[in-house]
């Protein structure tokens, strides 16, 4: 067996490291950074298809168009949502950011 740990979860045990277990999501609040395109918005997509999920997404992005998309996806799975419009790219804006959540 595989003893995974992860930030401020309980440990976790798989069968094997290609296992795709996620329980330890539930309940949990994930802040995710580039979500709206490419593997951030494919990992997004891939929680919520999960049968267990956490309990909210918050999601810095850039694009309120395209975060709006994945706002219906993510509430259409029964998760909470909350959309920070920040560009990573601009230290003031990360800090502003994070001062919302």
């Amino acid at each position: 067996d595989v003893l995974i740990l992860g930030a401020m979860s309980k440990p976790s045990v798989y069968a094997s490291p290609e296992a795709d277990d996620v329980s330890w999501l539930e309940g949990k609040v994930l802040l995710v950074t580039g979500g709206t395109d490419g593997i951030g918005a494919g990992g997004i997509l891939r929680i919520c298809a999960c049968a267990t999920k956490p309990e909210r997404i918050i999601l810095f992005a850039r694009n309120p168009t395209k975060a709006e998309s994945i706002k219906k996806i993510v509430e259409s799975a029964g998760i909470k949502f909350d959309l920070i419009l920040a560009d990573s790219a601009k230290s003031h804006e990360i800090i502003r950011g994070c001062r919302e959540v």
